[in-house]
């Protein structure tokens, strides 16, 4: 599942991939507030609902319920400074980070190296938070160093201790 948010210039930009489990819109519940986003399934997925109701009700009854929504708001105030951190980085070190997230996220196979989930380029550069043009253009260049290879929106990771390094190094 992605989250993205519109930019005021129009554009779309992913700020975040969702993996089995995660959470989202919690914070509208704890503010009691519209949930100002929307999240795109990009493969088959099961949602699950949860109204102010039954939230609040959870809330009240379990400690453990409040301690995991604190550890979930300073997890996701990790990522979003590490979003802000990485937004003035090389594109080169953005688009690495960008696959990153998608291999953690979804996974790889690890005998053909595919990444699991297949995001077209245009979804790729809004992770990256860079364009489409450049964002090609550094993928290229990556596969040029050996470091991945691509046809259509499939990208393979034939080293993932390789990639890995790379991603670290950045």
């Amino acid at each position: 599942v992605k989250v993205p948010k519109n930019a005021t210039s129009g554009s779309e930009q992913i700020i975040q991939l969702l993996a089995p489990g995660d959470v989202f819109g919690y914070k509208a519940l704890l503010c009691e507030e519209p949930y100002g986003s929307s999240a795109t399934a990009i493969e088959d997925s099961l949602v699950c609902l949860i109204s102010l109701d039954v939230f609040n009700a959870i809330l009240e009854k379990s400690h453990l319920f409040k301690k995991d929504i604190i550890f979930t708001l300073s997890d996701d105030l990790d990522f979003a400074q590490n979003k802000i951190e990485l937004s003035n980085k090389p594109a080169r070190e953005r688009v690495l980070n960008a696959l990153l997230s998608i291999l953690t996220v979804y996974g790889l196979n690890e005998e053909t190296g595919e990444l699991h989930a297949q995001l077209p380029r245009k979804d790729l550069a809004s992770l990256a938070g860079l364009t489409l043009e450049t964002t090609i253009r550094t993928l290229t260049a990556l596969k040029t160093e050996g470091v991945l290879d691509f046809a259509g929106k499939q990208i393979f990771i034939h080293n993932k201790a390789q990639f890995l390094a790379k991603t670290t190094s950045v």
